[in-house]
């Protein structure tokens, strides 16, 4: 059985998916904007709001599991099914990190207290065996795929040292294991962008010339009069004549700006 979900901005519906034979069936009334099967395959956790949930795999019995202090995603259970380990994003600093609980919801605390500042993993998952716990995480303006050793991480040595399995030059995010454990599968992005102006008279988007050919920002915006604009690049903020001369730099890393 395939457990999927809604794709919504907010919470959406919840719906168990038989490989072959029967139709899908909703898991009862249940919203959630993320969740994942109990080890014995007989229950559902999900996410609502801050909170965890766990519930029969038809919706019924819910309860509450654990409250963080964001908006949790991609829950994990470990392969031996004693422990949870999940994402949270903050609203208020836009930081992820991840957490981990015991099967009972108790001894919540985050995995990796101190290791990024700020911080920014993501989106972890175990190696078959349990030996392993592989994730994403950005340092440096870079997202890279990390390892950390299970046995480091139980006994308190070096837990807070995990190997990175990346070193660019894409962003790497999103690791899955394949099922003997020996390969992790990863999305790898490298974004591309290129300034360009539309004519509204030929309906047709044309190339800048001159010293705004070579910029390549992530936001772009122009001021009413259209003098001006001002624009990010490599999270740096800028402003300049349209035609790119009288560049004054407004901003410096590691404050990184967006949404001019």
């Amino acid at each position: 059985k395939l457990l999927i979900g809604n794709s919504t901005p907010g919470e959406g519906s919840l719906w168990v998916v038989p490989v072959v034979g029967r139709t899908a069936q909703r898991v009862g009334n249940v919203l959630a904007h993320d969740a994942t099967w109990s080890p014995d395959g007989q229950g559902i956790l999900y996410a609502q709001g801050h909170c965890l949930f766990v519930t029969r795999d038809d919706g019924t019995v819910p309860r509450k599991f654990a409250e963080v202090g964001g908006r949790a995603f991609q829950p994990r259970w470990s392969p031996d099914g004693r422990r949870l380990r999940f994402t949270v994003r903050d609203p208020q600093t836009g930081t992820s990190s991840l957490w981990e609980t015991s099967a009972d919801g108790t001894n919540l605390h985050p995995l990796l207290p101190g290791w990024n500042q700020p911080p920014a993993e993501c989106c972890g998952n175990w190696t078959p065996d349990g030996r392993f716990f592989v994730f994403s995480a950005e340092r440096n303006r870079m997202m890279n795929i990390w390892a950390l050793h299970e046995q480091s991480s139980v006994f308190g040595k070096n837990a807070s040292n995990p190997a990175p399995l990346t070193a660019g030059p894409l962003q790497f995010t999103s690791p899955a294991m394949s099922a003997d454990g020996k390969r992790v599968f990863t999305l790898g992005i490298q974004v591309r962008s290129e300034l360009v102006r539309f004519d509204l008279t030929s309906r047709h988007f044309t190339p800048l010339t001159g010293e705004l050919a070579s910029l390549r920002p992530d936001w772009v915006d122009c001021s009413r009069d259209g003098q001006w604009i001002t624009y990010v690049e490599g999270g740096v903020l800028w402003r300049s004549r349209a035609d790119g001369r009288q560049r004054l730099q407004l901003t410096s890393l590691p404050l990184e700006t967006i949404f001019p």
